[in-house]
């Protein structure tokens, strides 16, 4: 029995302008129609719908790192770095919890400016955060099963559930690291 090959209506590549004029007009109208009560939420498979090649996610990728009037693009301010470190420090690789503590920024310009500002510690001779603990303490971050020697740690049961946790280690050197902000 043949299996029916699923077609593939999606494309990849740059978004043209046109794209994005037909993204923002579909938007305004789901937002419209939320605002009106029509609908619960922006259904964005239906709003690719009037975009061919391109799916819902794309779609909503493009409109919350790109479009979004509420997104800001410009240079980082030192609080902004600041804020970024500490809540790392809180929350660990929880991006999206920490670009809610900075408003305009997207969780993937946050994730982004953090991986920026290690690639810059590390450049600058802050030889503590060597690419071996680095890489353990992202790839490990998400999971339970941790070995010896990584980074991150996990704290004590705190009503009911485990934070992750940096090592003292990696705290100092991102402590010692903000007269580069």
């Amino acid at each position: 029995m043949k299996r029916k090959r699923r077609q593939n209506r999606c494309v990849g590549g740059r978004w043209s302008a046109d794209e994005d004029a037909i993204l923002r007009r579909e938007v305004a109208r789901a937002h419209a129609a939320v605002a009106n009560g029509l609908m619960e939420s922006v259904q964005w498979s239906s709003v690719a719908l009037a975009l061919p090649g391109r799916i819902g996610k794309q779609a909503r990728e493009r409109w919350y790192n790109h479009l979004d009037p509420t997104v800001r693009k410009g240079p980082w301010s030192k609080s902004e770095d600041t804020i970024l470190v500490n809540s790392q420090l809180e929350l660990g690789n929880r991006w999206t919890q920490i670009a809610r503590r900075l408003p305009g920024r997207s969780d993937c310009s946050v994730k982004n400016r953090f991986h920026s500002l290690l690639r810059r510690w590390k450049s600058d001779g802050n030889e503590l955060f060597i690419q071996r603990s680095v890489d353990a303490a992202v790839a490990n971050s998400g999971s339970n099963d941790r070995g010896k020697g990584h980074s991150w740690r996990r704290s004590p049961r705190i009503r009911g559930r485990s934070k992750l946790k940096p090592s003292p280690l990696i705290v100092r050197c991102m402590q010692q690291s903000r007269i580069h902000f």
